[in-house]
Formats: C-alpha cells, structure tokens, sequence
C-alpha cells in the first residue's frame, strides 16, 4: 500500500514492487492497470515509455519517502524521465496525481508484507 501521509490518503491499494530482473526490465510494457493499481521501482531515478500503450502517472521519491518529482499524464513513447538523487519510482494510472492532489515535498508511506518494505526508512522495522 502507498499513503500519501501529508494529504491523509491512499495513492495505491495494491501496487506491483518490481524487484525481480523480469518485472523491472518489463514494467508496464505490454500492461494494463487489471488486477493492480501501481507499480513501484526500487533503486530507479529514471524511466522511459517506450513501448507503453496508456498514459501514467510517474512520482519519484527519495529513501525517506519523500516526492522529488511530480509528472502527470505521462504519455507514451516518451523517451526518458530522470530524477537526480531520486531512489524509487512509482508508476500509477493517469488521474491518480490529480484526484490525490500529491505534490512535491509530500511524504508517502510504502508498505509491502510480502519485501518487508517500509518506506520512509527511518520507520524501517
């Protein structure tokens, strides 16, 4: 689960963590959003959408969960996005930065029972 902590509300329910070789070189190329409403990218400060066939939304964020960048309606074949000091991504479906009102600076809380992920790291078990 994602919550963005400083607006009180869940960005994703049920998000994909791309930590294998496979989910990361494959992403969402070739997905929909069925089934899962976010991908999560671990270590990754920069993206493409090559290949893509929906728009996204993209959130890069920093170990502590914090957003460094905010970038709605991603479309695609777009060929890079890159987030200096940025260590996650979050791809998301396209609307979900608007209907949260996530913006730069907010903190989001990532939880995954099955990685035994917590973000933000200073809250790491």
């Amino acid at each position: 689960m994602i919550l963005n902590q400083t607006r009180n509300c869940v960005i994703s329910e049920n998000e994909v963590w791309a930590t294998g070789l496979g989910t990361r070189f494959r992403g969402l190329i070739g997905h929909d959003f069925s089934g899962f409403d976010g991908m999560f990218f671990p270590r990754c400060s920069a993206i493409h959408t090559f290949f893509m066939g929906m728009t996204i939304d993209v959130l890069f964020i920093d170990k502590n969960g914090t957003v460094l960048g905010v970038y709605p309606e991603v479309r695609p074949w777009k060929p890079s996005l890159i987030e200096p000091g940025a260590w996650g991504t979050i791809e998301l479906p396209a609307g979900t930065i608007a209907r949260t009102e996530t913006v730069k600076g907010d903190v989001l809380r990532l939880e995954n029972a099955e990685n035994g992920a917590i973000l933000p790291e200073n809250r790491r078990k």
